[in-house]
């Protein structure tokens, strides 16, 4: 089994932990993160990949730690100040460690719209993140996923008010994917729901709107607080029976239009 790149650079971490004599033993080491020392061997000597509930554990006893070093092994590997990690893209955003059930099992947190105001002012608080619902997702493991619920129409209709949708942090503006859809954590804007377009060497970024009432706009990264890539959504919306019969007087005309171009009697001819 291929270690995660968390696994890879846990180990350079604790190498470098070592040489600072920030320990003097893999049970130390261990015992300050709360788990066995077994489970630091098999990582560190064996085929073992960390779990959500070491990188906590490693998190609390060494706030030094940069998280985004973890997920993406972008330097520095260590801040200078206990603490010191930036939580806008305009150095290292924060990385939003997972909620873990007492078997370690992680956990989504869900932000209903409703809680919009209370998350920003909550940004990173351990306190308020436990504060909201935390369920478990089978057979879809995100590393720190994370539920928002849909304010507004101004994604319709793509997405619709009420909608939940599983998202996956984005550490690097980098990664953004043109086009795609993010919930945008801003620092004035609030939380909003957006398809993003970045160029490259920019440090701004354009979000657009799938309702075409909404008008574009940009946003410099420096506002940025969390970005969410969409990966997933549960919607309550069931499409109308107009909707259902365009598709289908769409696919019937597309199936006429290439019966045509192969020479078949529209309606007679088979393919």
């Amino acid at each position: 089994m291929a270690q995660r790149i968390e696994t890879i650079n846990f180990k350079k971490i604790f190498t470098a932990l070592k040489k600072q004599n920030a320990f003097d033993t893999t049970t130390e080491f261990s015992n300050r993160l709360g788990v066995s020392s077994q489970n630091i061997s098999n990582i560190i000597n064996g085929p073992g990949n960390v779990s959500f509930k070491i990188l906590q554990g490693l998190f609390r006893a060494f706030p030094k730690i940069n998280h985004a070093y973890i997920h993406t092994g972008r330097e520095p590997m260590f801040f200078d100040e206990a603490g010191g990690s930036i939580s806008t893209y305009e150095k290292a955003p924060q990385v939003v460690t997972a909620t873990v059930s007492s078997d370690g099992e992680e956990m989504a947190v869900y932000v209903p719209a409703k809680a919009y105001a209370g998350y920003l002012k909550g940004y990173g608080d351990p306190e308020f993140l436990g504060s909201l619902p935390a369920v478990r997702i089978p057979f879809f493991n995100i590393p720190s996923m994370r539920l928002f619920e849909v304010g507004g129409d101004s994604m319709e209709p793509t997405v619709f008010e009420k909608d939940i949708l599983f998202c996956q942090q984005v550490l690097n503006p980098a990664d953004i994917r043109n086009g795609r859809m993010y919930v945008v954590v801003t620092k004035h804007d609030g939380i909003v729901v957006k398809r993003l377009m970045k160029h490259r060497g920019e440090d701004t970024v354009n979000l657009y709107s799938d309702n075409k009432y909404y008008e574009p706009y940009s946003l410099g990264l420096g506002e940025i607080m969390e970005l969410w890539y969409v990966r997933r959504r549960l919607t309550g919306q069931v499409p109308s029976p107009d909707t259902v019969e365009d598709r289908i007087y769409e696919l019937e005309k597309l199936v006429y239009d290439l019966q045509k171009r192969l020479n078949i009697n529209p309606g007679k001819g088979t393919l």
